[in-house]
């Protein structure tokens, strides 16, 4: 994982885990490891154990994406969930252009089957099928594909 170094903040805490963040805008959760240069984004920074300050930044997560860095579980999970929320729900709540509905186990049944590239490849790159309309990445050009795969697996735990 990536570790983007910064000023410690008022708020930073001894910690040898760095929480994840709570929205999609910050970054996958940084841990001790690989360093990269980043600038100090004003996000807020913990302590490690050893001292040194750590970041949730933008940066930190495009170099880890870069660098082909996978989150761990817990980061990707509730990426998956902000994702989720702030680009899938709207059609994948109501049904919109014959979206799934999340948690609409026969909905989702024959999909799940297909296997999980099936279902990566169609929400990154769009998908027109008898049932419906997936355009790319949602219609949201600017999520990693890394952030689509997060939302994608959050939607289909939801839905077994």
């Amino acid at each position: 994982m990536v570790q983007a170094v910064t000023e410690t903040s008022a708020s930073a805490q001894q910690s040898s885990n760095v929480t994840s963040p709570s929205s999609a805008a910050d970054a996958t959760a940084v841990t001790e490891g690989d360093s990269a240069d980043t600038t100090d984004t004003g996000n807020d920074a913990q302590q490690s154990s050893d001292g040194s300050s750590t970041a949730v930044s933008s940066e930190a997560a495009a170099v880890t994406e870069a660098e082909g860095d996978s989150p761990d579980t817990a980061a990707d999970s509730a990426n998956g969930g902000d994702v989720f929320q702030q680009a899938c729900a709207m059609c994948h709540t109501t049904g919109v252009a014959g979206a799934p509905k999340v948690g609409d186990i026969p909905a989702w049944e024959n999909r799940i089957a297909q296997g999980a590239e099936m279902l990566y490849n169609h929400a990154i790159n769009g998908f027109q099928g008898e049932a419906g309309l997936m355009p790319p990445k949602g219609g949201n050009m600017s999520l990693s594909d890394d952030d689509v795969r997060a939302a994608v697996d959050h939607m289909v735990n939801q839905s077994r």
